[in-house]
């Protein structure tokens, strides 16, 4: 049997379930890197979800997105989320997280944790 059927007890009944912490939008934000049909999706539900979203992106997509803003329809809800997106060139504060859904052939730079040692390189001593 792959489900078991379970019996609440009355007090378990009567409690109220926990709720989700609302998300303030006053935070450090989201980056997300890229400007492919997946960074807009994410975007658009994390703005929906009351997330500060900022897109990371080149000059002609940082300008499309932040003037016209992105609709996303979603068939199986039957609705339409229009948000207008805030963009950027560059990080601007330190980020809550960062999404990268750019296209490979697109990403000039890989993205390295920051380290505290710094690591000097060995050269071949002469002689």
């Amino acid at each position: 049997m792959l489900f078991r059927k379970i019996t609440l007890s009355d007090k378990e009944k009567n409690e109220t379930p926990l709720q989700p912490q609302p998300v303030s939008a006053e935070g450090a934000p989201v980056y997300i890197l890229g400007d492919t049909a997946l960074a807009c999706f994410l975007a658009v539900k994390l703005i929906t979800a009351g997330h500060r979203v900022i897109v990371l992106a080149g000059p002609k997509e940082n300008t499309s997105l932040s003037t016209n803003g992105i609709t996303v329809k979603e068939d199986y809800q039957l609705q339409k989320l229009h948000s207008k997106i805030e963009t950027a060139l560059w990080l601007k504060e330190t980020p809550e997280l960062l999404i990268i859904a750019s296209r490979s052939s697109r990403t000039k730079a890989m993205p390295f944790p920051k380290t505290k040692s710094k690591t000097a390189r060995s050269s071949p001593s002469p002689g």
